[in-house]
């Protein structure tokens, strides 16, 4: 299946239905549809108050079976481990904080290390957002 089909089968926002971001997507993600990758993805959307299965994580749910290889990670203000528990590549933690500074960065570093100790390391092995792809 498509990026866009995906989408639209788990109801994101970034499908062919709405925002049309998928099309994009396809493009530049392509490439990595062979090896495993981790994805980071910042906000979880939910309809709900209370995260549900069904009412969360669209996105996460979408890149859970387009890579299913990879390690899909979320973090939002609001607690969404429901999908931790359904989906056996997807990893959410829960996280206020704003990263400015490159201290700031340290300290989002040291909090998610803390709970994903098995990805701490160098290079590839690294989960580490990039100022020039993620703004906040």
């Amino acid at each position: 299946m498509t990026i866009d089909e995906l989408a639209v089968k788990h109801n994101t926002d970034k499908s062919s239905l709405d925002h049309q971001y998928t099309q994009h997507y396809q493009k530049y993600f392509d490439k990595y549809i062979k090896s495993p990758n981790k994805i980071l993805e910042l906000g979880i959307y939910s309809t709900t108050a209370v995260p549900q299965i069904d009412t969360c994580g669209a996105s996460l749910r979408t890149w859970s079976e387009y890579y299913p290889d990879a390690t899909i990670y979320g973090l939002d203000l609001v607690d969404h481990t429901v999908l931790d528990r359904h989906y056996k590549n997807i990893k959410t933690t829960c996280c206020n904080c704003e990263i400015r500074t490159s201290s700031d960065f340290q300290n989002y570093e040291n909090t998610f290390f803390k709970k994903y100790p098995h990805q701490h390391g160098r290079g590839k092995n690294r989960v580490r957002p990039c100022n020039k792809y993620i703004w906040l």
